[in-house]
């Protein structure tokens, strides 16, 4: 029998984020892990500890071409834990509402939802432009929201309409 080992106890690498919090996040209704954009062991902690996961991508091939790839590795990884984690959608980011390749993209990714909903994700509703600000939000900066550090304009409005758009879908 394996005794448990590390600081936390995990004798899997991915049980050590959940047991080093499981006791704050479940105090929460609603917790968002942002995690790495590939399936290494940081992010299959933030899965370890998740019941959804959302799919962000700029709409165009490259950026798109993987998403069945994920959804597949992420079911196997909650088969493995036996804990379900469902892909709630994919969120358009980067979006420019003049291209042409943006728009023929999210429809192509709704006809793949219609197609075949266990391997690709519904598609949100809300846009997330294009914009220096998001690519400079990793900057520490004195901002307590996002109203505060994007003013009350587009973007704010974006990401307040997914913020909803993602409550709706969890039933909050």
């Amino acid at each position: 029998m394996n005794t448990p080992v590390g600081k936390y106890g995990a004798i899997r690498p991915f049980d050590i984020l959940w047991r080093a919090v499981k006791d704050i996040v479940e105090q929460y209704d609603v917790v968002i892990v942002d995690c790495p954009p590939n399936l290494g062991k940081i992010t299959q902690n933030g899965l370890r500890m998740s019941q959804g996961f959302i799919i962000p991508t700029i709409p165009d091939i490259l950026s798109t071409y993987g998403i069945p790839q994920i959804v597949k590795r992420v079911r196997d990884f909650a088969e493995e834990i036996a804990e379900p984690i469902e892909p709630l959608g994919i969120v358009i980011q980067k979006y420019q509402a003049n291209s042409n390749v943006h728009g023929n993209m999210i429809k192509q990714l709704k006809q793949n939802h219609d197609a075949e909903p266990r391997n690709w994700p519904p598609v949100f509703e809300t846009r997330i432009p294009q914009a220096n600000q998001i690519a400079a939000a990793g900057e520490h900066a004195n901002h307590s929201t996002l109203k505060q550090k994007w003013g009350s304009g587009r973007l704010y409005e974006s990401f307040s309409n997914l913020t909803k758009e993602i409550l709706a879908k969890l039933g909050a």
